[in-house]
């Protein structure tokens, strides 16, 4: 009798001991219906993505409102019971950050668009700069727009392309359009036809000077490099890794072709010795590709290939939003920057 009053004794104790626990889990499991799973101490303890440490344990909550969620993961978000507080996508165990909490989003970054788009303020965007729209197109809040032209080769012989992205004659209603032969360039200038010399086969033009179509002009090698218009052609970048840095350096070198550049210096003429940076879009130094000088209209001072080291971090699928520059480093030489896409070879 006495033991089995003492097994009576011990099975109350353990009844009423599982019924306090019952008691501290019954809200938490009445309303969002956990799954109890192992011991904790903190959510990092637990490896599912919607599973959170509650009372020691790992629970995975699921919820319909954000009525059926606790006090420590107050909004049913995606199914799940979250805390949204955040300052920056990274605090978000999914989706992004949005005014301060964790929301849905179509995306984080570029990776989670499709091929060619963007990803601006977690939406899937066409483009953040002019060379992702292609040729004919330019960025305008974030969508690629069409455009009868982006650069002066996609106009007529006698026009430029101007900074509306509309053909427009290249000489002003009181200047004559004449253009001649200079080697293998042809030069082209807008004259005023009551104060520019007349030329013809003899007597000819002054040194450094051509006739063109009866008029005496500049010969393109010599005429004053267009700054503005120097990067019109040059939309991207070809780059290479660094194999020795693979897989996982974050800040590996990169081999930078720069025959693109070459050709740009000599077709725009520059006579003056140059210096070419990579910036990013907030025109922070991101590398230095080099410096050069001109020797007869060639360009090949300018090395074909920079490795220089990288003053940010380079994927190996390269992307847009950032800057070349080519700064003069002549006495009150000029500035040509613009926007340009890194292409991964």
């Amino acid at each position: 009798m006495a033991g089995g009053l003492r097994c009576s004794i011990l099975s109350c104790v353990r009844f009423t001991l599982a019924a306090a626990a019952m008691v501290v889990l019954a809200p938490l499991m009445a309303s969002a219906q956990p799954t109890l799973t192992i011991a904790c101490d903190s959510d990092s303890d637990c490896g599912g993505v919607d599973e959170a440490c509650v009372l020691g344990r790992c629970l995975s909550i699921r919820c319909n409102s954000d009525s059926e969620c606790t006090n420590r993961l107050p909004f049913c978000l995606d199914g799940i019971c979250q805390d949204p507080s955040c300052t920056n996508d990274d605090d978000c165990r999914f989706g992004g950050c949005v005014n301060g909490h964790c929301r849905d989003v179509d995306c984080t970054g570029d990776t989670d668009c499709p091929a060619g788009r963007s990803c601006v303020d977690h939406e899937c965007r066409d483009c953040v700069s002019n060379p992702q729209c292609g040729a004919h197109g330019v960025c305008s809040d974030n969508n690629c727009v069409c455009v009868e032209c982006t650069q002066p080769g996609q106009c007529g012989f006698d026009q430029t392309c101007s900074r509306e992205h509309t053909c427009v004659p290249l000489c002003e209603a009181d200047r004559v359009f004449v253009s001649a032969s200079d080697g293998n360039r042809i030069c082209k200038a807008c004259v005023n036809p009551n104060a520019a010399q007349r030329c013809n086969e003899f007597p000819g033009c002054r040194a450094n000077t051509i006739c063109a179509q009866g008029f005496c002009i500049n010969r393109c090698s010599l005429d004053p490099p267009d700054f503005d218009r120097l990067l019109d052609e040059l939309t991207d970048l070809r780059y290479r890794l660094d194999p020795d840095g693979l897989p996982d350096c974050p800040r590996c070198n990169a081999i930078f072709e720069l025959a693109g550049v070459r050709t740009v210096l000599e077709r725009g003429g520059v006579d003056q010795p140059v210096r070419v940076r990579l910036l990013t879009g907030s025109g922070k130094l991101f590398a230095e590709l080099g410096s050069g000088k001109p020797n007869r209209g060639s360009w090949a001072s300018l090395p074909l290939q920079a490795q220089p080291a990288l003053e940010g971090e380079l994927g190996k699928e390269g992307g847009c939003g950032y800057m070349l520059e080519i700064r003069s480093t002549a006495p009150a030489g000029g500035i040509a920057s613009g926007p340009i896409c890194l292409t991964a070879l």
